[in-house]
C-alpha cells in the first residue's frame, strides 16, 4: 500500500516547485503544479478526507485554467 504521508510530501513539493517556475514566468511550471494537485487530491481520497480531495480538485481546475490562459496569451 502507498503511504499517504509520502504522497502528500511529493505532491506539496511538486506544487512548490511549479509555483516557483510560474513565478519566474516559465509556463512549464504549470505541469508540476497540476501533478501535485492530482497527488494531493489522491491523498485525500486515500485518507477519506473530503476537504483534501475536494480542494485539491478545485486547485487542479484552477491550474488547468491558468495554464490555458498562459498558453493562449503566449500564442498572441
Amino acid at each position: 500500500m502507498v503511504n499517504p504521508d509520502l504522497v502528500g510530501h511529493i505532491g506539496y513539493f511538486s506544487i512548490i516547485a511549479g509555483t516557483m517556475l510560474v513565478a519566474w514566468k516559465d509556463i512549464r511550471g504549470w505541469w508540476p503544479r497540476m501533478f501535485g494537485d492530482v497527488l494531493v487530491a489522491t491523498m485525500g481520497v486515500m485518507l477519506g478526507v473530503s476537504s483534501i480531495w475536494l480542494w485539491g480538485s478545485v486547485f487542479l481546475l484552477l491550474d488547468i485554467y491558468g495554464y490555458q490562459k498562459w498558453k493562449k496569451e503566449k500564442a498572441i
